[in-house]
């Protein structure tokens, strides 16, 4: 989407437990890079300033908003949270169904056929015998008088009709093709809008065509168009954002690369559109104001509905501006998004969130479940413990590495009990370890002597907070004369979170073999993506 700093704010907002300076720095250098190396194929050596926005909005237009508008907007995030929120419902119904039923690789290559078959036919038979748009309404909502003055103007820059109305540089096209006597010249404007025809006469265009039969960047882009209030009627958004509504979901729970982002845009400014015309319908025109521009109104409903659905806020609202490059409507995608994601936490949780706990990968999230305030870690701690000694030989370290795929090992002094006495990480044993099973390794020199450990009478939620708070990744139960008794991992915390997904964790004694594949697939996700601190980290 060509935009670096939203990238930077999508890894700090959502995909990471715990970070500093270093991370962000690293993140942002990265995002740097490929925009730069992404930009420099496609766009060469020269750089122009409107090649940041990928929705390349026109914004010499300063018609603004009026202050009552804001309640308008704080509706507009309430509707993205709702809608939002039975997107993910409906998403995660259907990826659990998937994962239950399509397993083989032949069943998820026919699931995406028959999708792309039924894609397909309400791709080109939705918009046929729909009623066709004459041109000359896309300007329909300006005064006839100024209607008049305009269409004979001769400049080469923005049209403003008096301070409430103005054609922003799409709209000033019109003018210049558009004759009514003239039907080739509205044919022209049209090819130059991507607005399509589809079997309509000459100098009329098909609304559900031009939604449907076209890429979702054009798609994202006819919607967040200004000075054109009546592009898009309202039964024409009402369709279509109910069929792309359902097909988006259907597709984004294949087992194959199909975004979230552009749909949520889409299905979030036909949201946006059709909520200023209304407004303009029951509100504006019957008390004498003037209408507001439905198209930087779709833009806000993208910010909802995606805020809605995927609880960054932040992150939205400078992907947004980024995209766009549209900075004057700052105040209302702050304010849909902040009522979105309020009216969101009380249905469902983000969908990344929802789709990473159901591939069982073991993602801290940022508060406790309530459920861990009635648990103590005694009940969920792993059992038995395998533990290394402080000076153990060479043969026994290289069972134990052998015999286990942990990648943290507490070390016990042996006196008249097994006293904790450090932890020490799987590849610092590999380091140490020489070919001589009978030589003697030092673990004491290797291993961190103070490590952060809790009681089995702690609560799961104060253990959570320790863990997530310090960033560990092996959290040792001891009891109050250091025997080491259980270890927490990731692993332990996942058993009570989630409570909306469709069948247990393995962790709750399903003995399905889904269940053993979850958790295989949680511990190969421990030992082998979740990074680990750095050692000056390590407490």
């Amino acid at each position: 989407f060509r935009a670096p700093i939203g990238g930077v704010m999508f890894v700090l907002e959502e995909a990471i437990s715990f970070f500093d300076a270093k991370l962000i720095f690293r993140a942002y250098f990265v995002c740097a890079v490929s925009y730069y190396a992404l930009q420099i194929m496609f766009e060469g050596h020269y750089l122009r300033t409107n090649s940041f926005a990928v929705f390349d909005l026109n914004t010499t237009c300063e018609v603004g908003y009026n202050a009552e508008d804001l309640l308008m907007f704080v509706v507009l995030g309430i509707l993205g949270g709702i809608f939002g929120s039975l997107w993910n419902w409906m998403i995660i119904k259907l990826a659990s169904f998937r994962k239950r039923v399509v397993r083989a690789g032949w069943q998820r290559f026919v699931d995406a056929i028959i999708v792309c078959f039924i894609t397909s036919l309400f791709v080109a038979f939705t918009p046929i015998n729909y009623p066709c748009t004459p041109v000359d309404e896309l300007v329909s909502h300006l005064p006839s008088e100024e209607l008049t003055s305009a269409r004979t103007f001769q400049g080469n820059a923005t049209v403003f009709i008096n301070d409430f109305y103005c054609l922003d540089d799409r709209a000033w096209r019109f003018f210049r093709y558009y004759d009514n006597s003239k039907p080739e010249s509205a044919a022209d404007f049209l090819e130059t809008q991507v607005l399509e025809t589809s079997n309509c006469p000459t100098g009329q265009y098909n609304e559900l065509a031009s939604l449907f039969q076209t890429t979702g960047h054009y798609a994202v882009t006819l919607l967040f168009s200004s000075g054109m209030y009546n592009m898009f009627r309202a039964p024409s958004l009402v369709i279509f954002g109910i069929v792309y509504f359902f097909l988006s979901i259907i597709a984004s729970t294949l087992s194959v690369p199909a975004g979230m982002v552009v749909p949520s845009l889409t299905i979030g400014g036909c949201m946006g559109r059709l909520l200023a015309k209304f407004y303009n319908y029951a509100i504006k025109t019957p008390l004498g104001y003037p209408n507001v521009d439905p198209g930087p109104w779709a833009m806000v409903g993208a910010a909802a509905f995606w805020c809605g659905s995927a609880r960054i806020t932040v992150t939205i609202a400078i992907i947004i501006l980024e995209i766009t490059g549209d900075f004057r409507f700052v105040p209302p995608i702050a304010v849909a998004v902040m009522f979105a994601k309020l009216t969101g936490q009380f249905f469902t949780d983000g969908v990344y969130h929802m789709i990473i706990h159901l591939k069982g990968i073991s993602f801290m999230e940022d508060l406790p479940a309530k459920a861990m305030d009635n648990k103590f870690v005694r009940d969920v701690m792993t059992v038995p413990v395998v533990s290394v000694n402080e000076k153990p030989l060479a043969g026994e370290v290289r069972k134990i590495l052998l015999d286990n795929s942990h990648n943290g090992f507490p070390v016990i002094r042996v006196t008249d009990r097994a006293r904790l006495c450090g932890l020490v990480l799987r590849k610092h044993l590999v380091e140490v370890l020489t070919e001589d099973d009978s030589a003697v390794v030092d673990v004491a020199r290797i291993m961190n002597e103070t490590p952060i450990t809790v009681l089995p009478e702690f609560t799961m939620a104060q253990a959570f907070r320790m863990f997530r708070t310090m960033g560990l990744r092996h959290l040792p139960v001891v009891t109050i004369d250091h025997e080491v008794v259980g270890i927490l991992t990731r692993k332990n915390f996942m058993i009570h979170e989630h409570s909306y997904l469709p069948h247990p964790m393995p962790s709750e004694g399903g003995d399905s073999r889904d269940a053993e594949l979850e958790m295989h697939a949680m511990g190969n996700f421990h030992t082998q993506l979740i990074d680990e601190p750095p050692m000056e980290m390590l407490p």
